[in-house]
């Protein structure tokens, strides 16, 4: 059994923006998130290349979401 078959991804993917100053992770996107959690990722993606995001602002982002889609 390959690792794709045990971790299967969305047939999508993301990718940091150039000259960001944060890195995302990952480009595959695993099945095991939910897809309001890669929605939060590209938006942060999109915010990221508009404004200068730190990874301070990412952080309190991120607890809103959680607070929010809890």
């Amino acid at each position: 059994m390959s690792l794709r078959e045990l971790f299967p991804t969305y047939p999508l993917g993301l990718r940091t923006p150039p000259n960001s100053r944060i890195r995302f992770g990952t480009r595959n996107t695993y099945v095991d998130l939910p897809w309001q959690a890669y929605r939060f990722l590209a938006a942060a993606m999109n915010k990221a290349v508009e404004t200068d995001l730190t990874a301070e602002e990412l952080r309190e982002e991120w607890q809103r979401f959680l607070r929010e889609n809890a």
